[in-house]
């Protein structure tokens, strides 16, 4: 009887485990995506940038 309970026991705190790495899993996954999506929005603000810049400087130098 004592074995059945440590058992079922062990089952429980696996299961447990289980659930809470899959949640920080989907966190972790979650920061990531927002991570990237700021990275790449921050690399077309600066493209979108000097491309500004480098239209400005042209069109000073041809003058």
């Amino acid at each position: 009887m004592q074995l059945e309970e440590n058992v079922l026991e062990l089952e429980k705190e696996k299961r447990k485990e289980y659930l809470e790495c899959w949640r920080d899993l989907m966190f972790l996954k979650k920061y990531l995506l927002t991570a990237f999506k700021e990275y790449w929005d921050l690399i077309k603000k600066r493209e979108v940038l000097s491309c500004d810049v480098s239209e400005l400087l042209n069109n000073e130098n041809n003058k």
